[in-house]
């Protein structure tokens, strides 16, 4: 991560209009950890092995059977029809095509299964994504932001499934005559970008998080020092926030010190 946990609960610090958001790192939903007992036999696997022993990548079967099944069509599409077929098979297999996507989101599945490291986002960086929005944003975080869409690669297994019987059909259907070589590579090419876009949408969720999140935790202690018991802090905040977002700061703390009915 580029801002770690311990530094945005740090700037949470006060009363926060979110109380989740103040919570100290035990408390958050997600970051419990669960000590000895009926979990001993699971730490001695990691202990005499590593995490591989016990989580796996929810695309790696899939993406496999996917890579076979593409590998066969250009197989077949090349022996029927040739260069006919040379911007379908390139769609396909070719650089930046649909199998080399795949493999790319199925790598990103890895990582945030918490298998392997290599690019930007891991396990733990999905974990904490959920525990920050929901604790900035409560049950209202926008979409872009979600745990959905970062968590995306690893739920893309039904859609690389579909994707896997449609190769099929397209194949049949291009070399049958029933459909054209443009038409198929159209459709292979939409598959390949609808997986980039899971891609970019997941990284984006991540990065934009982690960017904000300064900004964000100035907000909510703004939202705790408004409401602080310091005279200097509660005549300080009015002079550096501006009337309107003042506004809503104040109306948000009444909500939350007012008894509950």
């Amino acid at each position: 991560m580029t801002f770690g946990l311990s530094n945005a609960l740090s700037l949470i610090g006060g009363s926060p209009i979110q109380k989740v958001s103040s919570a100290i790192f035990e408390n958050l939903k997600l970051a419990k950890t669960l000590d000895g007992g009926s979990i001993t036999g699971l730490l001695n696997q990691v202990l005499s092995g590593n995490l591989s022993s016990i989580l796996q990548n929810p695309l790696a079967s899939i993406t496999s059977t996917l890579t076979s099944t593409l590998e066969s069509s250009v197989s077949a599409l090349t022996s029927a029809l040739g260069s006919e077929a040379a911007t379908l098979v390139s769609a396909m297999t070719g650089s930046g095509g649909l199998s080399s996507i795949a493999s790319n989101l199925s790598s990103m599945a890895s990582d945030l299964s918490g298998l392997t490291s290599v690019g930007s986002f891991g396990l733990q960086d999905l974990i904490n994504q959920d525990n920050l929005t929901s604790g900035f944003f409560g049950t209202d975080v926008p979409s872009a932001l979600s745990t959905a869409v970062a968590g995306a690669p690893l739920t893309s297994g039904s859609l690389l499934t579909s994707i896997n019987s449609e190769i099929g059909t397209i194949t049949s259907a291009v070399i049958a005559g029933t459909q054209t070589v443009a038409s198929g590579t159209a459709a292979v090419q939409a598959y390949t970008t609808q997986l980039t876009g899971i891609m970019t949408n997941s990284t984006n969720a991540f990065s934009t998080l982690q960017t904000s999140l300064p900004a964000m935790s100035a907000v909510a202690s703004l939202g705790g020092a408004l409401g602080s018991s310091s005279p200097t802090l509660q005549s300080i905040v009015p002079m550096i926030v501006q009337t309107s977002p003042l506004a809503t700061l104040t109306d948000a703390l009444m909500v939350q010190i007012s008894p509950s009915p």
